[in-house]
């Protein structure tokens, strides 16, 4: 159902909003691990349910990790990028974030021929929860020790 996409907005928008409430107890790097685990978790779950309320909690497990996505990959950068180079950073991050909208829908239709609309949905939601294992199992999002001062 489309109205249970919407859900998926709407919940991305305040998890985006609550980002520096959450950055108090995880890490950035703690919650990268998050984004494609809720994304494929969710992605993966929505040809199994044809009920709207199921629906609509699945778009909002979708949201929780999409809002998380743009504020992340920000901070990760902007902590990562040298002072002369943040601007161009941060249009590039921008551009990418854009490019995934726009590659959205044309890479759904390029699936959903051979594999069908659900075969899409299962296809993405694996290869994201993938990244998520991958990112648990390099352990991607431990905390580094802090050098000691003395």
């Amino acid at each position: 159902s489309y109205q249970a996409v919407c859900f998926a907005h709407l919940s991305a928008i305040f998890t985006a909003a609550a980002y520096g409430f959450v950055r108090r107890w995880v890490s950035d790097w703690g919650l990268f691990f998050f984004i494609p685990a809720l994304m494929g978790l969710g992605l993966a779950a929505v040809p199994a349910f044809y009920d709207w309320m199921a629906l609509l909690a699945i778009f909002l497990l979708i949201g929780f990790g999409t809002g998380f996505k743009a504020p992340v990959a920000a901070s990760i950068l902007m902590a990562n990028s040298p002072p002369d180079v943040r601007a161009a950073a941060a249009g590039l991050n921008f551009s990418c974030i854009f490019l995934g909208q726009f590659l959205c829908p044309i890479v759904r239709q390029l699936l959903s021929g051979p594999f069908g609309i659900h075969g899409a949905f299962i296809g993405v939601g694996a290869t994201l929860m993938a990244a998520a294992i991958v990112i648990w199992a390099a352990g991607i999002g431990k905390e580094k020790p802090q050098a000691e001062t003395s």
